[in-house]
């Protein structure tokens, strides 16, 4: 069964048994107004299951994400980066009339945004209180968006390296893959730059509804370029040598819980972990060169 974007010559098919590895198919392509109603619906809904469940401990906030990033972002390393869910409160949802909506067009980048893959990233921000007060390191909230999706550029490498093992251009590969193929897909970056943005607002006003939080920045005027810009700024200080420091932390850290976190994502992609003779330095510090360069690329509105 297929929905259409556009009309006429213009119009995209999108067949819906093909899915995104993540949700179990797009129910429909939705508009941000109407995700924008959906989560404000959601909120209220978390709002009145504390009330008739006093001993519920989450925030209505928390059971927002937690509905939104499952069932796909769960399991003890999720749980474990942005906690777990309440099984109660997603069965509650479930039997509400309301259909779903695993996704919306981003109103800046014209791409779809994978509702759950958003969800937990920004879940997994909000809940390690954002990211390290040096900007260059990284800590458990990056690995659960933008960092964590790198590190599965990295994975991508190993791949393509076992099935050639004359590859020896790794920041070639990574300006080829990283925010286009493989685990890190445009989908997956434009996604991992809404979670830091908008998880920055939310901890700023903790108290704030997130269904505010989140309609209020995807109402935001910003173009294509300033949201990129307004990633940098947010998350690196505005400086893209930061940005690059922390890209290179994220293969270098020796923090238990991102070492944790990066060795549970190898190992669940690759399926063992990259073995040394694999890679050297200099491939991970072409990956984290190719990952900053992209996104100077797209703040200059040039990819």
């Amino acid at each position: 069964m297929e929905y259409s974007i556009g009309s006429g010559s213009g119009a995209i098919n999108i067949d819906k048994s093909v899915t995104s590895g993540r949700d179990q198919g797009q129910s429909t392509l939705r508009s941000p107004s109407t995700f924008a109603t959906y989560i404000q619906w959601l909120y209220n809904h978390a709002l009145a299951y504390k009330d008739t469940h006093p001993g519920t401990t989450y925030s209505a906030n928390d059971l927002v994400l937690q509905y939104l990033r499952q069932p796909t972002y769960a399991g003890v390393n999720w749980e474990n980066a942005a906690g777990p869910i309440l099984t109660f409160w997603v069965e509650y949802i479930d039997q509400q009339p309301t259909q779903r909506i695993f996704g919306f067009v981003s109103p800046r980048t014209g791409r779809y945004i994978h509702v759950s893959h958003f969800a937990a990233a920004l879940h997994g921000m909000i809940h390690q209180n954002g990211w390290p007060a040096d900007e260059g390191t990284v800590g458990i909230g990056d690995m659960t968006g933008w960092a964590g999706d790198l590190v599965q550029s990295f994975g991508d490498w190993i791949v393509a390296k076992r099935a050639d093992p004359s590859l020896s251009d790794s920041y070639a590969f990574g300006r080829t893959w990283i925010a286009r193929k493989g685990g890190h897909s445009d989908h997956d970056f434009d996604e991992d730059v809404d979670a830091a943005i908008i998880a920055a607002a939310s901890l700023a006003n903790p108290s704030a509804p997130v269904s505010d939080v989140i309609n209020a920045s995807y109402a935001q005027p910003d173009d294509y370029g300033a949201w990129y810009t307004r990633f940098l700024q947010t998350r690196f200080g505005g400086s893209t040598t930061t940005a690059y420091d922390a890209a290179l932390d994220t293969f270098d850290s020796l923090d238990p819980g991102v070492v944790a976190y990066r060795e549970g994502v190898l190992g669940s992609y690759l399926g063992v972990q990259p073995r040394p003779w694999e890679f050297t330095p200099a491939d991970l510090a072409n990956l984290a060169q190719a990952w900053t360069d992209i996104l100077s690329a797209k703040i200059a509105g040039t990819e």
